[in-house]
């Protein structure tokens, strides 16, 4: 069998507001959730 060779391309739809490709900005957590990430899940006990 021949091997295939894949061409990926990466588009933006013209619909999307913002035409952003790159990385998002980091999201600010809420109190709530650092509260949880401090907690934890208790599964490693």
């Amino acid at each position: 069998m021949k091997k295939q060779i894949y061409k990926l391309k990466w588009i933006v739809n013209p619909y999307r507001r913002d035409k952003r490709t790159g990385a998002v900005q980091p999201v600010k957590r809420s109190d709530y959730a650092q509260q949880l990430f401090g907690v934890g899940t208790g599964w490693n006990k």
